[in-house]
């Protein structure tokens, strides 16, 4: 059999797979590899300008000495970061983080293990294998998400699962228009309502008005969101009827504008 390559190999460089690195690293004699692209789903899936929920304190990523803060990771930089914690910055301290603990990073992709007698075989994207002990997965959640098995037969471009979008502008602008790849939808909730977008946000618009302590303040969100949307909805369905014909007007005699029975 071929010599190993390595005690142990670690599959995944996000936040785990670094954090596991770095503890075991700590281990006199221990040959530890670790494969995948620093922080690569955080980077490439996770939203556009989102904030971590977690505290400050519990989002640093561990290390055996407890050195490799986000504190000790903005002293470094010599920037402030902001709490709570953007995920750009987040991804910068990860990053910063594989530098320190992991600098010997292998940016390969695992393909495929497979057990031996004594050890596995760590196949990777290039065609090489390396032989480990013991194998650490660590690739994070991209791999579980879940669709519904009613959308198998719908095509990616209808229904497809948030994982796959980090920015989710490309699905709303602030002006009305039509692109090439634009196709009339009539089936699931647009069997209902023509725009179940506008009417989450009204839904949104009346729980707002219900929290807020001022019935002022909320009553005028509600009245200001009702006027902008309404006058919207009415100017984008004109432009669909011009693209789409017939085929909108008979959807738009069969469903209501935004909320079922009533508008």
């Amino acid at each position: 059999m071929t010599d190993l390559t390595c005690q142990v190999a670690i599959v995944g460089a996000g936040p785990y797979g670094l954090s596991a690195a770095a503890h075991l690293r700590t281990v006199k004699g221990l040959e530890v590899r670790v494969f995948g692209e620093s922080m690569s789903f955080w980077e490439r899936q996770m939203p556009a300008g989102m904030l971590l929920r977690s505290y400050w304190e519990g989002s640093h990523i561990s290390d055996p000495q407890g050195d490799l803060t986000l504190d000790r990771c903005q002293r470094a930089r010599g920037v402030q970061l902001p709490r709570p914690v953007r995920r750009d910055d987040f991804i910068n301290y990860g990053q910063w983080f594989q530098r320190q603990a992991v600098p010997d990073l292998d940016g390969r992709r695992v393909t495929r293990i497979e057990a031996a007698s004594k050890c596995f075989r760590v196949m990777l994207e290039d065609g090489e294998s390396v032989w480990a002990q013991r194998v650490v997965i660590a690739t994070g959640i991209a791999s579980f998400a879940w669709r519904p098995r009613q959308f198998n037969a719908v095509p990616p471009t209808l229904a497809s699962h948030s994982s796959e979008h980090r920015d989710l502008g490309r699905f709303w602008s602030v002006t009305l228009e039509i692109r090439q790849t634009h196709q009339l939808v009539t089936t699931g909730v647009y069997r209902h309502v023509r725009h179940p977008m506008y009417a989450a946000f009204f839904l949104w618009a009346i729980a707002q008005a219900l929290l807020l302590p001022n019935w002022i303040a909320g009553a005028a969100g509600l009245v200001g969101f009702g006027t902008l949307f309404g006058l919207r909805v009415r100017r984008e369905e004109r432009m669909m009827e011009a693209t789409f014909g017939d085929a909108y007007r008979a959807y738009a005699a069969r469903t209501w504008r935004v909320i079922p029975g009533v508008f």
